[in-house]
């Protein structure tokens, strides 16, 4: 096999490894998905992954994993990522280009760490890309909520104050006293 490439094995196939010592490859998924570095082979073979996957006596050296964090494998880490991952969270089943098995916490460390890499980009490509983060936008609302609530008390309370401060000022004969001679006949000329 080319050095690099990508092997990909569908649930229940067998993959006949009829040669000694070890073939390199890329990537390795199984099941669409994404398996760690490390050898491959038969039950017995003394390689780091020993499947029933695999036959004969021949190894798989997996190099590199597919695009770590992008768990749909649309070629891009970015926030549908995110959603596989916390659909499948404690999920003893790896997701698609992992690099571990089942899925925990660390899985949402790589997707976050990788988010913004498209396929191409490289591991070593950093970008300044925004990571989402879950409860950001319940936080923003409540803010808001706070800072409106706390508006409209004040609010209140002002007016409040200020209807207080024209009755006490009618009843003293204060300067709003003129108005307590006056009635809704008196302005239409009723008087």
């Amino acid at each position: 096999m080319n050095n690099s490439a990508d092997v990909y094995l569908a649930a229940g196939t067998s993959f006949g490894l009829n040669f000694s010592g070890a073939d390199v490859i890329d990537s390795l998924f199984l099941n669409r998905a994404a398996e760690p570095v490390g050898t491959y082979g038969a039950i017995g073979s003394g390689a780091d992954f020993e499947m029933e996957n695999f036959s004969g006596p021949g190894l798989l050296e997996v190099t590199r994993v597919g695009l770590l964090g992008d768990y749909n494998d649309d070629g891009a880490v970015n926030a549908a990522d995110y959603t596989v991952w916390r659909n499948r969270l404690h999920n003893v089943a790896a997701l698609a280009n992992d690099g571990t098995r089942g899925v925990d916490f660390d899985d949402y460390t790589r997707w976050k760490s990788n988010y913004g890499h498209t396929a191409g980009s490289g591991s070593s490509v950093t970008l300044n890309a925004v990571v989402p983060e879950p409860a950001a936008i319940v936080l923003l609302l409540i803010g808001w909520l706070t800072i409106a609530n706390s508006y409209q008390r004040q609010t209140l309370k002002a007016v409040s104050e200020r209807r207080r401060d024209t009755v006490t000022d009618v009843r003293q004969g204060g300067p709003a006293a003129h108005l307590k001679n006056y009635s809704v006949e008196d302005t239409n000329g009723n008087g």
